[in-house]
């Protein structure tokens, strides 16, 4: 899967520099994985997220405890 196929739709939506708008984020893995997500995030940064990464795109890792308590990014 690709982030390619929708990239037209949101720049129609948000404007041409819709990229630098994008927070990829991850959460929980530290629940679910031994390495606390460290080595999926790296295969993230350099495979599928790649491409938005490089476009402007940001991306973050959410505390389980922001999300409960509602803060924000």
């Amino acid at each position: 899967m690709s982030p390619l196929p929708t990239c037209g739709l949101l720049e129609e939506l948000c404007g041409h520099e819709w990229r630098q708008k994008v927070i990829l984020v991850n959460s929980h893995w530290d629940e679910r994985v031994k390495d606390n997500g460290k080595q999926r995030e790296a295969g993230l940064e350099t495979g599928y997220w790649r491409f938005m990464l490089s476009e402007g795109s940001t991306m973050m890792i959410i505390n389980p405890d922001q999300i409960t308590r509602g803060q924000p990014l």
